[in-house]
């Protein structure tokens, strides 16, 4: 298997429906330029219909492996489930509301193939485009050189919901202690130590609607985590 694409999911019930179109047009558009694919639809204790009808849409497709839970294991515990179930040398992360064109898929498809560890597409990259509220993009900012004085690492972008990954490094660097909205930080920062290749590329962006994410509220939670983090790996170095 070349490619796993995994989206994951949780109460995404009005984003399903707007984007629905998008989940056959993404099988659609990998069918010519990927011989072997899967695309992972990850569910994670949903509230909401979200059940109903990723199962539905799993059924349209058998290029679709679509993985309920009863519980909510959080942002990281669902890639990890994910990365366990799936089956490529690369594994390309997605988020829900497609954030990015598929040209940016590809690309990412391609940088991975040419020996690139991780794959960003940024936005913060001076060639990128986006749309993103500005409130969302100062706190961005902001927590993005939390993490780079924390850690020492040149990344301007952790946190943008798409990202690919070799299949070997993201098996050596899933999160061991974020598992909610900071477990890319972890997995990045891990991948940063050990010296893989990460590179940023260019894309287009625009901020999805409909999402759960409360900016104060997470941007709090998540100075704490990197904070947490930036503890434990020194323990762990010891």
């Amino acid at each position: 298997m070349e490619l796993s694409v995994v989206i994951l999911h949780y109460n995404e019930e009005e984003r399903i429906k707007r984007y629905y179109k998008r989940y056959l047009e993404l099988v659609k558009d990998l069918q010519r330029f990927v011989d072997k694919f899967e695309v992972i639809l990850e569910e994670d204790g949903s509230t909401d219909r979200t059940k109903e009808l990723l199962k539905k849409i799993a059924s349209l497709d058998p290029h679709f492996v679509f993985i309920p839970h009863d519980r909510r294991l959080g942002k990281g515990g669902g890639l990890i489930r994910a990365f366990e179930v799936s089956r490529g040398d690369y594994v390309i992360m997605l988020d829900a509301d497609f954030p990015v064109p598929f040209e940016t898929i590809v690309k990412i498809y391609e940088h991975l193939k040419k020996g690139y560890d991780i794959v960003i597409p940024s936005r913060r990259h001076p060639k990128s485009q986006t749309e993103i509220p500005g409130v969302r993009k100062a706190f961005s900012f902001l927590f993005n050189i939390l993490v780079r004085v924390l850690f020492g690492i040149n990344v301007r972008d952790t946190q943008v919901g798409v990202k690919g990954f070799r299949r070997t490094v993201l098996k050596e660097c899933l999160p061991k202690h974020l598992m909610g909205l900071s477990m890319d930080v972890e997995i990045i920062v891990r991948a940063w130590k050990k010296g893989y290749r990460i590179v940023e590329i260019p894309t287009t962006y625009v901020h999805g609607k409909g999402e759960h994410v409360n900016v104060l509220r997470d941007a709090f939670k998540m100075g704490k985590d990197v904070l947490k983090l930036w503890t434990l790996l020194r323990k762990e170095r010891r």
